[in-house]
């Protein structure tokens, strides 16, 4: 795995130990199934409190949809 960026300020993706922790532990308790994947039903509450618009979250589940099911916001 490279390192590069891990240091940089101005990386997008860089989120601090205690960030990777919250999201950890948060992503962990929606995955109630434990299969490493997360139903949009799980994932909807997470997406509510993003405060990112529709067309933000609908471009993020495009991403995301790996099994390309449906989702209403």
């Amino acid at each position: 795995m490279s390192d590069v960026g891990k240091n940089d300020p101005n990386d997008p993706w860089l989120c601090s130990s205690v960030q990777a922790e919250y999201y950890l532990d948060f992503f962990t308790k929606i995955n109630s199934d434990l299969t490493g994947m997360v139903a949009g039903s799980e994932a909807l509450s997470l997406f509510k409190k993003s405060n990112l618009s529709q067309d933000e979250l609908c471009i993020i589940w495009e991403l995301a949809d790996v099994d390309k099911g449906t989702w209403i916001l």
